[in-house]
C-alpha cells in the first residue's frame, strides 16, 4: 500500500513538470554576456531561470553596503588609565544603511506570446566611491578640547559614506526561444553591446512536489 502510494505520487510528479507549453508551466532561461572590452573582456553573468511574470535579477561585482544615517557624536569620561577623568569622545556613529551592486544589475520580467518570449528589462552600471564629512550641522567636523589654555584635537569625528554613480538602459527583447540576440546598454559615457539568450525549460520541481514523491 506504501509502495502504491509512493509511486503515485511519483507519476504525479511527472505529469506536473512534463506539461506542456499549452499549461503555461514552462519556465523562461536566461543568459547574458556584456562585452565590455578593452582589457576588460567579457562579463558573463550568471544563468537564469524563471517563471513568466516573475522578475528575476542577475548581477556581477560585490554588494556594497554604507551608511546613510548617523547617531550624533557623544561626550565621555575615561575612566581608567593614564588620563582618567579627561573628556573622550565616541564619533558619529552609522545607525542606517543601504547597500547596491557595485557593477552590473539586469532585472529581467518574461510573458510569454504564442511562440515568443517577450522579455521587458533594466540594466543598471554602477559604481561606488568613499567619501567623508558626510553629516552637516551641529557636531559636524572634528572636536577640539582645550586644557590650560592650549587647543587641541580630541576627535577626528569622522562620518563616511558614498556616493553612487549609475547608467540605466531600459530594453525589451521579443525572443525566439534559443536565439541569441545582441543589445546595447550605457555605461555612463560609451555605448557596449550585450549578447542575450532565452529559451523556454522545464521548471524545477518545487520542494513540496520533491517531498510528495518520498
Amino acid at each position: 500500500m506504501h509502495m502504491t502510494k509512493r509511486l503515485l505520487a511519483v507519476l504525479l510528479l511527472l505529469v506536473a513538470i512534463t506539461v506542456g507549453h499549452a499549461g503555461e508551466k514552462l519556465a523562461v532561461s536566461v543568459s547574458t554576456t556584456i562585452h565590455e572590452g578593452d582589457k576588460k573582456g567579457d562579463c558573463v553573468l550568471d544563468p537564469l531561470s524563471f517563471m513568466p511574470g516573475v522578475k528575476a535579477t542577475a548581477n556581477s561585482g560585490k554588494i556594497q553596503a554604507f551608511a546613510t544615517e548617523f547617531e550624533k557624536p557623544q561626550k565621555t569620561k575615561i575612566t581608567s588609565g593614564l588620563y582618567t577623568g579627561q573628556n573622550a569622545y565616541i564619533p558619529f556613529t552609522p545607525r542606517g544603511f543601504t547597500s547596491v551592486n557595485d557593477a552590473w544589475r539586469i532585472e529581467y520580467e518574461a510573458t510569454l506570446d504564442k511562440d515568443l518570449i517577450v522579455l521587458v528589462c533594466t540594466a543598471t552600471y554602477n559604481t561606488v566611491d568613499s567619501y567623508t564629512n558626510a553629516a552637516y550641522g551641529e557636531y559636524a567636523g572634528p572636536i577640539y578640547e582645550t586644557i590650560n589654555g592650549k587647543k587641541f584635537l580630541a576627535c577626528q569625528n569622522k562620518s563616511i559614506s558614498s556616493t553612487v554613480n549609475s547608467s540605466k538602459t531600459y530594453f525589451q527583447i521579443f525572443a525566439k526561444p534559443g536565439k541569441s540576440y545582441t543589445v546595447r546598454l550605457k555605461q555612463f559615457d560609451r555605448w557596449i553591446n550585450a549578447t542575450i539568450t532565452c529559451n523556454l525549460i522545464k521548471p524545477i520541481p518545487t520542494e513540496t512536489q520533491i517531498s510528495m514523491a518520498r
